[in-house]
């Protein structure tokens, strides 16, 4: 009973913050302008600062492990060849199948992985999460364009897949958790001190993170005619949220990941489909219609999924 407590009240106030947002927006305390704006705020302020504030706060020697980066990047490309071979199988329709393979293998570890980790492992255990980031948001970027770009249905010449590829890989590398990982990881190898005004500032700004931007997720959700188009839906929930973190968390505990490394494979592999999906689906030519119903429906079924996930995890003793 202990494992389970544990594991509500570490996951259960992140999605109650999502409902705060929702009933927000519903009761239009917040405007659409707003939600843009504050998220905008989110991305480029305080999540980077809470970043820099979890790797800066640990010995990054100690933190900083390239087995578990090396397992995290053929994890991710694993996952990835295995979705675009078999989904196609299964959803006829390429502009669709590619829309539900980006869904089923991108997660939404931002803004909900972040804050789960930091919940699990406090602020200086959630730094191994940290120092995927980097890693993880250029691979991301780039199959994500490329799977679209090539399976959407579209006609691309090679010209404009290779150029979208470039522009994914120079949004990814000038992305602020991008720049965030790889300063923090610069300052802690030259040992830099902070200045303490500078300090205090980013853990003012840091500590704004994780109530607005999942109040502001959770104003974004929109739950009309997701009800339609379930059949693709409830597959991407059982290949997101179950079927990918049981192989890729369980292979980790095998090779002998624990504690604050395996919690952070596990909210890479275990997070809801990224809001990034939908952005992605409309520009390049992919279902935006079923992209933005995968992260609405995923981040509705992760409060279980993730709550039994913790729970497993903590019961086995593995974090």
């Amino acid at each position: 009973m202990s494992n389970f407590l544990f594991s509500f009240n570490a996951v259960m106030p992140i999605f109650l913050c999502c409902a705060v947002g929702y009933f927000l927006r519903q009761l239009h305390m917040v405007s659409e302008a707003f939600v843009a704006d504050s998220t905008k705020v989110v991305f480029y302020i305080t999540i980077p600062c809470g970043i820099l504030r979890s790797m800066l706060s640990c010995n990054l020697k100690e933190t900083f492990n390239p087995h578990l980066i090396l397992y995290t990047v053929g994890a991710i490309l694993l996952t990835a060849a295995v979705l675009v071979l078999l989904v196609p199988r299964v959803i006829h329709d390429h502009r669709k199948a590619a829309t539900v393979a980006v869904d089923m293998f991108r997660g939404n570890f931002a803004i909900l992985g972040i804050p789960l980790a930091t919940s699990l492992m406090g602020a200086e255990g959630a730094a191994p999460t940290m120092t995927l980031i980097p890693f993880g948001m250029i691979l991301y970027n780039v199959l994500t364009v490329l799977i679209l770009v090539m399976f959407s249905g579209e006609e691309h010449p090679e010209s404009g897949v290779g150029k979208a590829v470039k522009d994914a890989l120079v949004k990814a590398v000038k992305n602020p958790l991008t720049i965030a990982s790889f300063l923090s990881l610069l300052i802690g190898i030259l040992a830099l001190d902070l200045p303490t005004v500078l300090d205090n500032t980013i853990d003012k700004l840091a500590d704004m993170t994780t109530g607005l931007a999942l109040i502001m997720l959770g104003a974004q959700f929109d739950f009309k005619g997701c009800w339609e188009r379930m059949r693709y839906s409830i597959p991407t929930i059982l290949v997101r949220l179950l079927a990918i973190p049981l192989v890729v968390v369980g292979s980790a505990a095998a090779l002998g990941f624990r504690n604050s490394e395996l919690v952070a494979v596990y909210v890479f592999f275990a997070a809801p489909s990224a809001v990034n999906c939908f952005i992605l689906a409309r520009r390049l030519g992919g279902d935006g219609e079923i992209a933005a119903d995968a992260v609405l429906t995923t981040s509705c079924a992760a409060v279980a999924s993730l709550t039994l996930g913790v729970f497993l995890l903590r019961t086995l003793g593995w974090i």
